[in-house]
């Protein structure tokens, strides 16, 4: 399912509004998941807890609810869920 969301300019911009593509993502204990880091904004974690892991990062991530994920580099981001697990990712 995704939502469709609005990018808002700074206020006294002019800039154009831009869509972005939110996917909201229910995983189970144990279940993993890819996404291609140039197409991805964020990982946002609503419920649960899950292990990140990303090419060029030396340093994987254990997010808890309320959590954001942002890539710091281009490649592979491989989600895993610890617990039952509510993520959203955000390809802006």
């Amino acid at each position: 399912m995704a939502t469709h969301l609005f990018q808002l300019a700074p206020h006294g911009s002019a800039a154009p509004r831009l869509p972005v593509a939110a996917h909201r993502l229910a995983l189970t204990t144990g279940a993993v998941r890819s996404f291609a880091a140039p197409l991805l904004h964020s990982i946002s974690v609503e419920r649960g807890r899950v292990w990140i892991t990303c090419d060029g990062d030396a340093t994987d991530h254990l997010l808890s609810a309320g959590d954001v994920y942002v890539p710091s580099s281009p490649g592979l981001i491989v989600v895993e869920a610890f617990t039952p697990a509510v993520i959203e990712v955000d390809q802006g």
